[in-house]
């Protein structure tokens, strides 16, 4: 069994996403996310495979910048049975940037 089925089964996790791309995003391994939207500069939106019998689920987000020691932080602003958004922001000033990288969890 790969890491994402076993994650799934022992931990209620139900997606697994890693993301790469300031400007073109692209999804680097996953479980049950059929892709993500790039909606604007700092927001993304990732669609699941297979849709949540509800919105009742947590996802967890965290994403880098590697820019002269940037920080930044992540917030999930929509919830939907077959997707969920993401907004990432530079800690410094609050503006939307788009991440080296994000990685998402789901529990349930």
């Amino acid at each position: 069994a790969d890491s994402v089925s076993v994650l799934k089964h022992e931990s209620n996790c139900v997606i697994v996403c890693a993301v790469s791309g300031c400007s073109t995003v692209a999804i680097r391994e996953s479980g049950n996310v059929s892709s993500i939207t790039d909606v604007a500069t700092g927001k993304f939106r990732v669609n699941f495979s297979t849709n949540m019998p509800d919105v009742n689920y947590a996802p967890i987000v965290a994403t880098n910048y590697n820019n002269a020691g940037a920080r930044t932080y992540s917030d999930v602003y929509t919830l939907a049975v077959g997707s969920f958004d993401i907004s990432v922001r530079s800690a410094a000033n609050n503006a939307l940037l788009d991440p080296e990288g994000s990685y998402a969890a789901v529990i349930r």
